[in-house]
């Protein structure tokens, strides 16, 4: 139930912001525009939030999250109509909004539905530079002290 509330989110946030900039700046109808968004809100959950996300932590996915997003509303755009101005621009608009976006939705994701689903045995976080551990090798020298004792006990 917990992923369907962030789906939900993530799909009214999609398309409000895409109304703005495809409705109202690109003149792209309002059915168009929740397509697109349903679209794209779903692809990029499974990939960059389920995926991504919890192996490799909040900037590589929203930095994933900012391509995939482009190249869909790119491809999307073009076949929702013909436009007198291009599509390359309003994919990279839309993109950099939405990717300011997604880097405070992780944010959510990760305090109310990641974190709870690794510590229910999910796959650990991964991260990509981890602090190297250390640990000190205990063990008795061959001292001459020691040596000399040992020589000394029964066997």
């Amino acid at each position: 139930m917990k992923h369907f509330a962030a789906l939900f989110v993530k799909f009214l946030s999609y398309s409000v912001i895409l109304l703005f900039v495809l409705g109202f700046m690109y003149e792209i109808s309002a059915g168009d525009v929740v397509l697109i968004s349903l679209i794209l809100s779903a692809g990029l959950y499974v990939t960059g939030d389920l995926y991504v996300l919890p192996r490799f932590g909040n900037r590589a996915a929203a930095l994933t999250d900012f391509p995939l997003a482009f190249l869909g509303i790119w491809t999307l755009g073009n076949y929702a109509g013909d436009f007198p101005r291009g599509m390359g621009s309003a994919g990279l608009i839309s993109a950099v909004i939405l990717s300011i976006f997604e880097f405070y939705y992780h944010y959510y994701l990760l305090r109310n539905v990641i974190q709870e689903r690794e510590r229910k045995g999910g796959k650990p976080k991964f991260r990509l530079l981890k602090k190297p551990v250390y640990h000190a090798e205990i063990a008795e020298e061959p001292l001459e002290r020691n040596r000399e004792e040992h020589n000394r006990r029964p066997t």
